[in-house]
């Protein structure tokens, strides 16, 4: 159960180091990119974005798209076409939440340094590295 709980702090923390500081409103963003594995896609299926704006909501997904595919620059996961693309900024979305997930890492320090590698990757391939620093 530690194991387990300590999987999903790690989760939010990729997801929370994407997200806004609190001053920062929904008006804020023309394009949110949700990447991750299967079930990130399955809530797009279900309808998540139709609760929202969805035309500033896309997806990225693949099953069994673990963190460690996410980390590699040259993965064929960078090829995938955004489901639901948002009418701007598509290519370029000004936010990202991503669903990290790895179901062999047990401890902090495996978590950590995969979880650096591939939030530099996200940072370069999605441009966010020219966003002002309170986005991310």
């Amino acid at each position: 159960m530690r194991a387990e709980m300590r999987r999903l702090l790690f989760a939010a923390a990729a997801i929370l180091a994407f997200l806004p500081s609190p001053g920062a409103t929904a008006d804020d963003f023309v394009c949110t990119e949700v990447l991750g594995v299967s079930v990130t896609g399955d809530w797009f299926g279900a309808g998540f974005e139709k609760g929202l704006d969805d035309g500033r909501w896309q997806v990225r997904w693949r099953s069994k798209a673990f963190v460690e595919l996410w980390a590699d620059p040259a993965s064929d996961l960078w090829a995938l076409p955004a489901q639901s693309p948002c009418t701007r900024r598509s290519d370029d979305p000004d936010r990202v939440i991503f669903t990290a997930v790895n179901w062999e890492w047990k401890t902090r320090e495996e978590w950590e340094s995969r979880l650096e590698a591939a939030l530099t990757t996200i940072r370069a391939k999605r441009c966010l590295r020219y966003l002002a620093p309170r986005l991310l």
